[in-house]
């Protein structure tokens, strides 16, 4: 009985063990990301809740990032200040040359619910083609960008 009882509990283990390898073994790699700091200021006023992403210029240059993975971004604060964040809040962006889109939206006067929100901000700036924003380098250390200061 003792025999068949340390049996089976060294197949649970080696199960167990087997279990942890081929799930951690898994796991995408992510690439180390390093942390973005920047300002965005819409006609002299901080363009407070505006979401600013960064898309990479080509996937490769990523630092490995797979092209479907999560796209950096940050939401900008009360003084116009934004943080990026990748896999966790403000963690950064990988290496790599980022385009930039913008998204603001905000509520329409007496609108009641996502579908009653309007652009602030003119439509091209959420195209990466056009939006007519530098293309941005983020190396390893910190990474402070020089403030956006759009106007129509």
């Amino acid at each position: 009985m003792a025999d068949g009882t340390c049996e089976r509990l060294r197949l649970g283990l080696v199960l167990f063990g087997a279990t942890v390898l081929a799930v951690t073994g898994c796991a995408p790699e992510r690439p180390p990301v390093y942390p973005v700091k920047g300002q965005l200021f819409w006609k002299g006023e901080p363009a407070v809740g505006a979401v600013v992403f960064f898309q990479p210029v080509l996937a490769k240059e990523v630092s490995g990032q797979n092209p479907n993975a999560e796209r950096p971004m940050g939401r900008v604060g009360a003084d116009g200040s934004f943080e990026i964040s990748t896999f966790g809040k403000k963690d950064g962006a990988p290496v790599g040359q980022y385009r930039v889109t913008l998204v603001w939206t905000k509520r329409k006067e007496g609108g009641r619910n996502e579908d009653d929100e309007e652009n602030v901000l003119p439509r091209h700036f959420m195209d990466p083609a056009r939006s007519g924003l530098p293309i941005v380098e983020v190396r390893e250390g910190v990474n402070v960008l020089p403030p956006f200061k759009l106007a129509p």
